[in-house]
């Protein structure tokens, strides 16, 4: 009797998948630099969610947002992500699944850009990204598809779009206040400035200096505090927030012709997504609340924007 060629499970295909983590700013930027590591490989992109299910008590609680995005990424599933331990029994598993090998990626200063651990990326293993991941220069060139992509996947109606009216028929500068966790999470206030309204009063006088007719629509996640206790003595209007997705406002703020940021990537998205022609875009001098560690923002904010 003949015995039939033993059957051996078929190794998976190598692949990036890059661990997704924070609010929405920070989701687009791992996403961004996965696809562009994956385009350049060659290697499809999965995303790890597991963050969302297992949030560490000292960080604000964030659930998965690329949903409001005009993408369809794929998850991956819990047996697809890298063993984190290397006990036997973790290897012996790996090899009875034909798991592929991973290297983990973890980026080593936030906000810089890192040839060298670019240059060092190659198809030999599957990659697992573990990072902010936040500088333009890893993106740039996606920019084109990147808009697209993160354009908001549901028609905005009622207000939404009476904003859209009035950013049609006036100049409209999009002025980004950021407090929440800023203020009521303690180790995100210790990581970034709460700015101030001295920068803001500034960055509005640069740009009324440039474009007199300049029309100011103030998003923020405290908007009844910047009613309250943020007088602007300019044409301006206060946006109110959609509660349901904060993809909505940031979609609104890229509709705009100009813009001031704060320090958080869900308006430097904003701003970045936006028509750069004629564009004036103002952001913080400094990022980070430890000085020192300023410097390490420079490859997050373009050339061409200020700093004030």
């Amino acid at each position: 009797m003949m015995l039939k060629p033993q059957q051996h499970p078929k190794r998976k295909e190598k692949l990036v998948i890059v661990k997704l983590w924070g609010g929405l700013g920070n989701q687009m930027f791992q996403y961004a630099f996965g696809l562009s590591v994956a385009k350049a490989l060659g290697l499809a992109l999965k995303l790890d969610l597991s963050y969302f299910a297992a949030t560490p008590t000292a960080d604000t609680k964030r659930s998965y947002e690329l949903s409001s995005l005009n993408l369809n990424p794929d998850i991956a599933m819990p047996d697809e992500l890298p063993f984190r331990t290397k006990t036997l029994l973790d290897k012996a598993m790996a090899a009875l699944l034909r798991k592929p090998h991973f290297k983990i990626v973890k980026e080593k200063h936030f906000y810089m850009y890192d040839d060298e651990m670019l240059d060092s990326l190659n198809k030999s293993n599957s990659l697992y990204l573990d990072g902010y991941w936040q500088s333009y220069r890893y993106i740039e060139h996606l920019r084109e598809e990147l808009t697209a992509a993160f354009r908001i996947n549901k028609p905005l109606t009622g207000k939404q779009l009476q904003t859209t009216q009035l950013i049609k028929s006036h100049t409209c500068v999009a002025l980004h206040i950021r407090r929440g966790d800023y203020i009521s999470n303690p180790h995100a206030a210790a990581v970034h400035n709460l700015y101030s309204a001295t920068y803001y009063s500034n960055a509005m006088a640069h740009i009324v200096e440039a474009v007199p007719e300049a029309h100011f629509l103030v998003f923020s996640d405290d908007i009844n505090w910047c009613i309250n206790e943020f007088p602007i003595p300019h044409p301006h209007t206060f946006i109110q927030p959609d509660t349901a997705s904060s993809a909505t406002d940031m979609y609104l703020m890229s509709l705009c012709r100009h813009h001031i940021i704060t320090n958080s990537s869900y308006s430097w998205w904003g701003a970045w997504l936006a028509d750069k022609q004629a564009q004036i875009v103002i952001a913080p001098r400094q990022w980070l609340a430890d000085t020192c560690a300023n410097p390490c923002a420079d490859g997050l904010i373009p050339p061409e924007w200020i700093r004030m």
